[in-house]
């Protein structure tokens, strides 16, 4: 023959000196006669035939899977990705996760909780959100921990509460400082009781003339008034061995006497000769 036949439509050769024509393989197709080359099916579709002739074998992927140029099937996007025009996968972005196969929308990567934030992309389940440390908390959920708030001096935050909602109040008997995982009792000598944080702040001290030995002390009647014949100038005293006694010749008729001034001298007639 003086001549080289064309290969024919569904068939290619791409190489000088071709003795026989190729089929186009799956995913691709030839439309005309001749072709050097076969075309690929675009993305977001798929072709199982051998030889294809027409674009028109291209198939759609379905909803929640995708394909690149030239693909013979679709595919499912791994957990933590988005299906974006049955063309790419995109990771769900920080702060979010997914924990679902074939998710076609960003608005469904789920937000993390409250309280947790997230640092990574394509995240494909809660876990991967991380909680606000021991005492900070957050209203809201973010993309790292600059979300997380410090607790306010008398609250306080550990790992067993929420890390989407307000610190808690310190107990009666305790207090604490900002960014606090629990509340400290109240040093002997001290007590604090309140329904508001900043009734927790700080502890308050008995008065003169009491003292209180526990630690936590949650009312003032815990500071127990120095006995008759003694009396003690110290604020927060801590111990019953801080109460005086009056000296030689004098009384005190005071329960919680504050001064040596509460000491009266014994009437004429009378006398005392101990402490």
């Amino acid at each position: 023959s003086n001549k080289c036949d064309l290969c024919v439509k569904g068939k290619h050769a791409n190489l000088l000196g071709s003795t026989n024509c190729i089929f186009c393989q799956p995913g691709n197709y030839s439309e005309n006669d001749g072709s050097k080359f076969c075309k690929k099916c675009s993305a977001g579709t798929y072709n199982t035939k051998t030889g294809s002739t027409t674009f028109k074998d291209c198939l759609d992927c379905n909803l929640g899977k995708y394909s690149l140029d030239g693909s013979e099937s679709c595919n499912i996007c791994e957990l933590g990705k988005v299906t974006i025009d049955k063309k790419e996968c995109i990771d769900c972005p920080k702060g979010k996760f997914s924990n679902v196969l074939g998710v076609t929308n960003m608005n469904q990567c789920i937000n993390c909780p409250n309280g947790k934030y997230n640092v990574n992309l394509g995240s494909n389940n809660e876990n991967k959100c991380i909680m606000c440390p021991i005492g900070k908390f957050s209203e809201v959920y973010g993309e790292d921990d600059s979300i997380c708030k410090l607790c306010a001096s008398g609250k306080y935050k550990n790992l067993n509460m929420n890390p989407g909602e307000d610190c808690a109040i310190c107990e009666n008997g305790k207090y604490s400082i900002d960014g606090m995982g629990e509340c400290k009792l109240c040093a002997k000598g001290k007590y604090n009781l309140g329904t508001k944080a900043t009734d927790h702040i700080l502890c308050k001290d008995c008065e003169k003339g009491k003292y209180n030995n526990l630690i936590g002390a949650d009312s003032e009647l815990k500071c127990i008034s120095c006995p008759l014949g003694k009396y003690s100038n110290l604020l927060a005293s801590n111990s019953s061995s801080n109460c005086k006694k009056c000296g030689f010749g004098k009384y005190n008729d005071k329960l919680g006497a504050e001064s040596i001034l509460n000491c009266k001298n014994c009437p004429e007639g009378k006398y005392r000769n101990f402490e």
